[in-house]
């Protein structure tokens, strides 16, 4: 939308939300590691069929159904919009649970790395959308005077 302009998220709201976020997905995520989970990749590929219908079918049906185009003004969000972060969030989970099942036999220090690192980004993505989500909402509830 013209005029529009990006969310400024500081620092201590980032900090707040690799606190609050990030460290209990990173410990979440490692304790699912330790307990060896095996899922099957057809169960892996259907979650991520989940997923990726979460994320577009939304969009699919706004983008072709006039009363939704029409019926809201422009720049208002969408409920959608919820459920394309739920389906981005599915799809990226479906990709760490696809990096486990590769490396989960592997004792070695790559397959570990590896899973360390998808690991770390999976949760600092986690925590910086919660970061910008607190941001937006924040400019909802304090508007700037």
């Amino acid at each position: 939308m013209p005029g529009s302009v990006a969310p400024s998220i500081s620092s201590g709201l980032i900090v707040m939300a690799l606190v609050l976020v990030g460290i209990p997905a990173a410990l979440l995520l490692t304790a699912v590691l330790r307990s060896r989970p095996d899922p099957s990749w057809r169960s892996i590929g259907i979650v991520a069929l989940i997923g990726a219908t979460c994320w577009l079918a939304p969009a699919a049906l706004i983008a072709i159904t006039v009363r939704w185009q029409d019926g809201m003004p422009a720049g208002q969000g969408y409920l959608s919009v919820v459920w394309g972060y739920v389906g981005v969030a599915l799809l990226l989970v479906v990709g760490w649970l696809a990096l486990v099942k590769r490396f989960a036999g592997r004792p070695g220090a790559g397959a570990r790395a590896a899973l360390v690192s998808a690991t770390i980004i999976l949760s600092v993505l986690a925590a910086l959308t919660a970061a910008e989500s607190f941001s937006i909402a924040g400019a909802f509830s304090f508007p700037a005077t």
